[in-house]
């Protein structure tokens, strides 16, 4: 099911109501929408003399809804997930590192899109572009990448339409960094479908789309039908049209539809809508068109273990309810485990030694001949942008430009890279002295900019032995930048690399159930301890994987400096979502020594300009302050008391002052451990 909100929605068909915020967002480069209005509390509750509920939003034309559902929502003990942000979070997290969904998605956008994106244009020298419900444009930027290949040199005219202010500022911010796209000419629609469908038909545009994609935003739209027929009706002869769907051949297709209505008291907020509603009017018109079966897998086994943590995160994932085991009557939870372990929604499999079950989800697309609906069904849930950096490097969507961002104003790779030149060359030389082969891992390596520099210092010390490289990153978006990077270094051609997008914890797993270890002459651990649950078994999982004489490197906020003083001050306000417990080189160096293990540290200072941080009207200084403080919104996020403080101890304690700027103390450790 989609990404369950807040909003309130009217017990009658209606437009997306003024006072309605829309976000969409994709998550490792895939789609997220969702529809978030004011929460009730800002909603002004009255009874009329009748006794009907009226509830009256902040809407500057004054008009008062009546809303049904809000009733119901009242009488019925289950709430939606959403309404607990940090569980669903957790929830949303654990279901990326249970779920295959993102191997199938890349697999059609590389295997299959090509001879889709290869059939349009007809030789035309542009073609003309439409996406629906973009959010902040990365899986946009991946497929007119693969179209600019089947199209080499053609101009490209690309309609954005998404509603959500933040999202589309994500995008166009993306849009800024990239340096190929000036064969694009994008034009900006902040608005939603049906406001896009009104716009084009009151201008009578006459403008045809050679593609279209509607992504993951249907469970939206008042009239599917309707939709669909718009934008069919604008495609050029010969034109795709590309919808990403839930599948109602899925275990979600067959959850939501045996319970969907006992599940949610608030299953209006959206439509829950599979392909099989696509192809109940499709076919009837004699439409055709092709499909493909993109299976994909969730481990659900935790959900069968009573009392099990991760258990009941993922139940209320599946379920879209908060606390299920605990709050669902025992026949619904008994009817929902029953259905959870049929063969409709998941098979039982045999994995070391344990029986898992494997929850299926099986994905199709379909597109028609002509004027095609091609309908992917892979169950792509939607969540905020911490629930994408919710692990250890995991950055994704819009998460992935705020990381960017600050990495461009604090000049923290530039001191990390004066300090890397500095000291791993002739670390470098002492760990590959007479031996013929070189192994290096990268853990948490981001878009790889470091590692690529360590990389071209190790093979400079030795050109002529042969050098692997294993790079273990949870986030996709920043692997594929890293493998982007790589392919445009020429020293790095000869480098084996292996790729693994995961978490550390998910790495320590998978090389233990292996049995085997592969073992390492250097390994890294830069910014990333900070999302790991166990600090002390991490590290001493990672040493363990050290080849005589080698070297493990951990960089990590130093003890006492300015991420130390705001993060521990302000521990019980800034704590959760991603960040497991904050660290400083303190808690690293504390547990090398309990672990008895020889290590040298260096200090890398650094210092980034905060000024504007102070100026509440300033776009950069509100962006640093929301990565600063891991949220999305600083001013919104906290009362006025604790951002006065927060800023107070940014100047005071955190920061000096020169030449009239406010400088942050960024200044990092640096901890080689022995073998």
């Amino acid at each position: 099911m989609p990404y369950w909100t807040n909003s309130v929605r009217c017990d009658r068909p209606q437009s997306p109501r003024p006072n309605q915020l829309f976000l969409d967002r994709r998550d490792y480069g895939r789609d997220f929408p969702g529809s978030v209005s004011p929460p009730l509390a800002t909603i002004k509750d009255r009874v009329t003399p009748g006794g009907s509920l009226l509830f009256q939003p902040a809407d500057p034309h004054g008009r008062t809804l009546l809303c049904s559902d809000i009733v119901c929502a009242m009488a019925n003990p289950l709430k939606c997930l959403i309404v607990d942000e940090s569980r669903y979070q957790k929830s949303f997290q654990l279901f990326l590192e249970r779920s295959s969904e993102h191997q199938c998605m890349q697999g059609f956008i590389h295997k299959i899109l090509p001879d889709i994106l290869a059939s349009i244009g007809n030789g035309k020298a542009g073609l003309n572009v439409i996406g629906v419900g973009s959010g902040a444009g990365e899986l946009d930027l991946e497929i007119l990448s693969v179209l600019r290949t089947k199209h080499p040199g053609v101009a490209v005219d690309y309609e954005v339409v998404e509603p959500s202010s933040p999202q589309m500022l994500c995008y166009k911010d993306l849009v800024s960094h990239q340096s190929d796209l000036d064969h694009i000419k994008f034009t900006w629609n902040k608005m939603t479908a049906s406001e896009f469908e009104t716009q084009w038909k009151e201008k009578k545009i006459t403008k045809k789309a050679d593609f279209v994609h509607l992504i993951q935003m249907l469970y939206y739209v008042n009239d599917l039908e309707a939709t669909i027929n718009f934008f069919q009706s604008v495609l050029e002869k010969n034109g795709k049209l590309i919808v990403v769907l839930v599948s109602g051949r899925s275990g979600w297709g067959k959850l939501w539809g045996t319970y969907g209505n006992q599940l949610s008291s608030n299953s209006k907020l959206c439509q829950f809508v599979t392909t099989a509603d696509i192809k109940s009017f499709l076919d009837p018109k004699g439409v055709s068109y092709q499909t493909y079966e993109l299976p994909s897998q969730m481990d659900i086994t935790e959900c069968f273990t009573e009392g099990d943590e991760k258990g009941e995160l993922l139940l209320d994932f599946l379920t879209e309810t908060l606390n299920f085991s605990k709050t669902a009557s025992p026949e619904l939870r008994e009817g929902v485990f029953n259905l959870l372990r049929h063969p409709d929604c998941s098979v039982a499999h045999s994995k070391g030694g344990k029986l898992c079950r494997l929850w299926e989800d099986r994905g199709a697309r379909q597109l028609k001949q002509s004027k095609p609906a091609c309908v992917l069904s892979l169950r792509i849930f939607k969540g905020s942008v911490m629930a994408a950096e919710a692990k250890q490097t995991c950055y994704e969507g819009s998460a992935v430009q705020s990381f960017l961002f600050f990495l461009e104003h604090s000049g923290e790779h530039k001191a990390i890279l004066q300090h890397v030149h500095n000291v791993l060359p002739g670390e470098f030389k002492r760990i590959g002295e007479g031996k013929n082969s070189l192994d290096f891992l990268g853990v948490g390596s981001g878009g790889g900019e470091l590692d690529v520099q360590m990389l071209s210092l190790l093979q400079s010390a030795f050109p002529a032995v042969p050098l692997a490289a294993d790079i273990v990153e949870g986030s996709s978006q920043l692997t594929h930048n890293f493998k982007a990077l790589v392919a445009k270094t020429s020293n790095l051609q000869k480098v084996q690399f292996a790729w693994h997008i995961m978490h550390s914890e998910d790495y320590e797993k998978q090389m233990k159930a292996k049995g085997t270890m592969k073992k390492f002459d250097f390994i890294h651990m830069i910014q990333m301890l900070y999302y790991v649950d166990d600090l002390a078994e991490t590290i001493k999982f990672y040493h363990s994987l050290l080849k005589k004489n080698g070297k493990l490197m951990i960089i990590i906020e130093k003890a006492n400096g300015g991420w130390d003083t705001l993060w521990k001050t302000y521990k019980k306000d800034l704590w959760g979502d991603g960040i497991a417990e904050y660290r400083s080189s303190a808690e690293v160096v504390a547990c090398l020594k309990s672990q008895g293990l020889k290590y040298e540290e260096h200090v890398i200072p650094n210092t980034f300009d905060i000024t504007e941080c102070f100026n509440p009207s300033d776009s950069t200084g509100e962006r640093l302050l929301n990565y600063m403080t891991a949220r999305d919104q600083f001013y919104q996020s906290f009362t006025p008391e604790i951002r006065a403080g927060i800023l107070d101890l940014l100047r005071n304690k955190c920061s000096t002052e020169k030449d009239g700027k406010v400088l942050f103390d960024s200044s990092l450790s640096c901890l080689l451990v022995y073998a």
